[in-house]
């Protein structure tokens, strides 16, 4: 069976083989502007720039299709062209019979290289999976502290299976293995029976389950036994689930990352469309634009947070292009790099000044491409992250969120499809600060939008709109199917136990939504949903109401 590797693969060969045929039309174009400038008393100072733009082309292109001994020959050619502009007649006139051999040879470089067999890159195609379920086996001989364990802990989207004692436990992991193991020290057999099961079960399985250890006892002595036993983590009872969820999350959770989203713009589109799937190789999602006119549009349509840009196109420049964009100011952000075979250093920091932030040099290896784009989507999505992360929750800040608002309700009027946009509200969040401190209020806020994010979609938004405010941008949701969501989170949350000293207390959620087609401006969404997220606090707290107009 082909696989998406293979034929990304012929993707690429018949890329090399579209780019040889096109070969004689670019050559008949270059002899054209040659014979023109060389035999016409008439020619212009823009026939001269065509022909050294057709020659860039060649430098730049072939050699990411096999044809490098003719790059080299159009970088030469370009070399001699570039003493051409601004326009020089006797330059010209004196230069002409070295350009016509030099033309020659790249002709017959093409004729041999092209019968060359040359190898496709390969590399390793990344795909999103969806993430694991995470199966948990709670021993646990208390039947009621088991199941509100797994009660909590399904909140969070964990599966968990409880068992009494040890029998049974090992019963059901010669069928299944979970993926961890929380056991209680004491059990009916014993004061430390839980390790000598997890012991047991390590040896009869010849393998190691991770497992976490609960106890009332807090003693050196039987926290180096846990650890002997191969324990990851040791919480004395009463267990803060908050922290527990969130040792959980870094023993069992693979951060997946959102693919990169490249916009390529380049006038020649078969190579265009060569960075394009070299690129999703790696599990970019790339788009490609051949008329820059079209820039804004496809900006608008793929969000790309960065982009590749060719530097000799007709009609606009690399560099005019990049100055336009940075004129729109929500496009300031995104990083540009200019491809190009120019390396006088002058006007490439010429081309920074207009709004580029690098260049990448061409012809430019594949595997170089892939370095050079990864790292600095990497650095750009860090600082993206620094400015628009909330530092306690790692959510959206205030200000981000209500730009995704903006941006999803965009993509929803252009797709025609619904959204909602839901505020929510901790209850009488500044007593548990007043009762508990703030630390334990802070919990109490990271705890939910763990929660959060655990139970909605990736393609989801959730903010922490300020204090104990968050709001959540739902795309593709009707607001009925919303509140369904947003009750649902606060049932769970309603039933995690939180931990100060020896007291336990519960905290309740209020929520306000408002949605698009029944608004249709993202200030007046946002309105909407706060009047209704205080009519919430209005009636009683620890409820969801829905936007009037909706009603």
């Amino acid at each position: 069976m082909a696989t998406k590797a293979d034929d990304i693969q012929a993707q690429l060969r018949v890329l090399k083989e579209t780019y040889t045929e096109q070969l004689p039309v670019k050559f008949e174009e270059i002899e054209h502007y040659r014979t023109r400038i060389l035999t016409d008393d008439n020619y212009s100072e823009e026939d001269v720039k065509t022909l050294h733009r057709l020659i860039h082309s060649l430098a730049g292109s072939g050699a990411t299709f096999g044809f490098f001994d003719l790059s080299q020959q159009a970088r030469a050619i370009e070399q001699v062209i570039n003493a051409w502009l601004p326009m020089n007649k006797l330059t010209i006139e004196n230069d002409s019979t070295t350009v016509s051999d030099m033309l020659t040879a790249l002709y017959n470089l093409a004729l041999v290289e092209s019968t060359e067999e040359t190898s496709v890159p390969t590399a390793v195609v990344m795909t999103q999976e969806p993430e694991p379920e995470v199966l948990i086996y709670l021993l646990e001989d208390d039947a009621v502290l088991a199941k509100q364990t797994a009660i909590q802990l399904s909140g969070f989207d964990y599966k968990v299976e409880t068992f009494s004692y040890g029998g049974e436990i090992k019963a059901a992991i010669m069928k299944k293995e979970p993926s961890l193991i929380i056991a209680d020290v004491t059990l009916p057999e014993g004061h430390a029976a839980g390790i000598d099961i997890i012991c047991d079960i390590h040896e009869e399985i010849n393998s190691k389950i991770p497992v976490i250890f609960t106890s009332i006892r807090d003693d050196f002595s039987v926290r180096l036994q846990a650890v002997r036993a191969g324990s990851e983590s040791y919480f004395v009872k009463p267990i803060n689930i908050d922290q527990l969820v969130d040792r959980l999350d870094k023993m069992t959770r693979q951060v997946i990352h959102d693919p990169y989203r490249i916009l390529v713009i380049d006038d020649d589109a078969t190579l265009a469309e060569h960075y394009a799937l070299v690129l999703r190789q790696e599990g970019m999602e790339v788009s490609v634009c051949s008329q820059p006119t079209n820039v804004f549009h496809e900006i608008s349509r793929c969000n790309p947070e960065f982009i590749l840009m060719d530097v000799h196109m007709p009609e606009c420049s690399g560099m005019e292009l990049a100055k336009l964009i940075r004129q729109q100011d929500s496009y300031i952000s995104i990083p540009i790099v200019f491809l190009s075979t120019e390396n006088n250093i002058n006007k490439q920091l010429a081309a920074l000044g207009l709004g580029g932030d690098d260049f990448l040099n061409k012809p430019i290896q594949d595997k170089h491409l892939i370095l050079s784009v990864t790292a600095r989507v990497q650095r750009a999505r860090q600082l993206s992250d620094l400015m628009s992360q909330d530092s306690l929750t790692g959510l959206l800040k205030h200000t981000h969120i209500k730009q995704q608002l903006e941006t999803e309700l965009l993509r929803a009027k252009r797709l025609g499809s619904p959204l909602s946009y839901v505020m929510i509200d901790i209850d009488h969040f500044k007593k548990v600060n007043d009762n508990y401190g703030h630390l334990t209020g802070d919990r109490v806020i990271k705890s939910l939008s763990r929660m959060l994010q655990h139970r909605l979609r990736k393609t989801d938004s959730i903010g922490r709109y300020g204090g104990e405010e968050f709001a959540l941008v739902l795309p593709d949701t009707q607001i009925v199917n919303a509140q369904h969501i947003v009750e649902e989170i606060q049932k769970v949350f309603a039933e995690i136990k939180f931990f100060y000293k020896e007291q336990e207390f519960n905290v309740s959620l209020s929520a306000g939504i408002a949605c698009y087609p029944s608004i249709d401006k993202a200030v007046d969404i946002n309105m909407a949903a706060d009047k209704a997220l205080y009519k919430a606090k209005q009636l009683g707290r620890n409820r969801t109401v829905i936007d009037e107009v909706k009603k």
